[in-house]
């Protein structure tokens, strides 16, 4: 009996794999445990500390304005967080 498609083998697999081409890091994780992927808890939508190091890295003098933009949209949301 052939497998029925799925979005994780038909989307989600070949983007991760894209990506990865690309330079992107990976962090496989685990649905019930949302410190082995950096976070305090699975409401965290952002890896806050990958971003800190990513602004210093690739942002240059764009990352004060691209991490005050995320920091707005987090506490529309009613995110309290701070991670510059």
């Amino acid at each position: 009996m052939a497998q029925t498609p799925d979005e994780k083998t038909y989307v989600e697999i070949p983007f991760i794999e894209q990506l990865k081409g690309m330079g992107w890091d990976h962090i496989e994780g685990d649905i019930d445990v949302p410190y082995l992927t950096e976070r305090e808890s699975f409401r965290d939508v952002l890896l806050t500390k990958r971003l800190v190091s990513f602004k210093s890295v690739y942002l240059g003098i764009f990352c004060d304005f691209f991490i005050a933009q995320i920091q707005l949209l987090l506490m529309s949301t009613g995110e309290q967080k701070s991670f510059l």
